[in-house]
């Protein structure tokens, strides 16, 4: 196709002899290693059906479900999923929007799991800082370690104010955890990049204390 576009649509300036090169290049450079180093290649993975890929498809009826409002039948059909493949992050997410949608008593036992994501991304953490501001009671739910957790992850938005909020709280209530000083420190980072200088050294002066009482 790319040889007869480079002769038939001549006022084009696509480079379909570079495409057509590269698609030779990439089949010679297959069949050597295919030749010499077989072991490299999954075969069955190659001759598998992939038109046909039930976590896949299922996956794919709970959107449908999601789009057409059927939110009752997604989040039983979401359950029967989990429990047959397992979850990840968006999957739980998911579960506890459609719980909330439809009043499960699961709602609070999902957004406590999810709280706890471990190194969660800047993409879950956003998700996170969501969902913690919808459920004040977490705060008063979670253990002061998995809350610290939380205010070291939201220290890394560029919005400190959940984490400002976080840090206050344990400090106030004199929590005693050497990673309250690192949290106050990256306080002051955060600070230091919105321009707001007495801040800054308001959580730099507070790091200093912790940091040294837990030598």
């Amino acid at each position: 196709n790319e040889i007869f576009q480079y002769f038939s649509d001549t006022d084009s300036n696509v480079a379909f002899m570079a495409h057509a090169g590269g698609f030779i290049s990439g089949a010679l450079t297959i069949g050597g290693l295919l030749h010499y180093y077989p072991s490299l290649f999954n075969q069955d993975y190659i001759e598998e059906d992939q038109d046909h890929n039930p976590r896949q498809e299922a996956l794919a009826i709970i959107y449908k479900q999601v789009e057409r409002y059927q939110f009752k039948e997604a989040y039983g059909a979401l359950n029967e999923f989990i429990t047959q493949y397992g979850s990840n992050f968006d999957l739980s997410l998911l579960r506890y929007n459609l719980g909330k949608i439809n009043n499960e008593n699961t709602t609070k036992k999902d957004a406590i799991a999810l709280c706890k994501t471990h190194r969660p991304s800047i993409y879950e953490t956003e998700k996170l800082a969501t969902l913690w501001q919808e459920n004040l009671e977490l705060q008063t739910t979670l253990d002061d370690s998995s809350i610290l957790k939380l205010g070291l992850a939201f220290s890394n938005l560029p919005n400190p104010a959940i984490a400002e909020a976080i840090f206050e709280q344990l400090n106030e209530n004199k929590v005693n955890d050497p990673s309250l000083g690192i949290l106050a420190r990256k306080l002051a980072a955060a600070f230091t990049k919105k321009n707001m200088p007495a801040k800054k050294q308001h959580y730099d002066t507070i790091a200093d204390t912790l940091l040294a009482r837990s030598l």
